[in-house]
C-alpha cells in the first residue's frame, strides 16, 4: 500500500515540476505581444491636422462668449476690507493727563488737559466721554480709553 502511495506521490511531484518549467519557458507577455504587433500592422496611419480636418470657427466662439456678460461676472463678491482701528493719536491729540488727582481708586477723578490749547484742563473720571472715547479705566500709572466699533472693542492706555 506505501509502494502505491509513494508512486502517486512522485507521478505528482514530476507532473509539477513539468508544469513550473512549461511556465517558465512559455512565457505570456509573448503572446500579447504577438497580437499587439499584428493589430499595429493592419492599423491605418493617418496625419493629424490634414486638409481633410474640420475647421472650427473660433473667431464665433470667441464672439458668441463675449457676449455672454454672465460668464465673467464673479461667482464671488470681493471680501470686505478689516475693519480699521481708530487712530489714537489723531484722536486723543492733545488729551494729557496732569498730576492732579481727587479721592482715591474706584471714585478718582483726574485732571486731564483735552486739546493742545487747554492749559487749564477739566476733571474727568471713569464713564466719561472725551473726543468720542470712554474713559474705562484709571490707575496709578494710566488712564484707559475705549471706543467700542461695529461690536468691537478697541481700547488705548494713555500713561499718566
Amino acid at each position: 500500500m506505501s509502494r502505491w502511495f509513494f508512486t502517486g506521490m512522485a507521478i505528482a511531484l514530476a507532473l509539477i515540476c513539468v508544469l513550473v518549467v512549461n511556465q517558465l519557458v512559455r512565457s505570456p507577455v509573448e503572446g500579447r505581444k504577438a497580437l499587439l504587433d499584428e493589430q499595429i500592422a493592419g492599423a491605418r496611419h493617418v496625419e493629424a491636422g490634414g486638409d481633410d480636418a474640420p475647421q472650427r470657427p473660433y473667431d464665433e466662439y470667441q464672439r458668441i462668449v463675449g457676449e455672454r456678460a454672465s460668464l465673467w461676472t464673479p461667482l464671488i463678491g470681493l471680501p470686505e476690507a478689516p475693519e480699521q482701528p481708530p487712530d489714537w493719536e489723531q484722536l486723543l491729540k492733545g488729551v494729557a493727563p496732569t498730576g492732579a488727582q481727587i479721592g482715591e481708586p474706584p471714585d478718582v477723578k483726574i485732571k486731564l488737559t483735552l486739546g493742545p490749547n487747554d492749559r487749564r484742563g477739566d476733571w474727568v473720571e471713569k464713564g466719561m466721554v472725551v473726543n468720542g472715547a470712554t474713559i474705562t479705566d484709571i490707575t496709578e500709572d494710566e488712564v484707559v480709553f475705549t471706543i467700542v466699533k461695529n461690536g468691537k472693542t478697541y481700547a488705548h492706555k494713555l500713561r499718566r
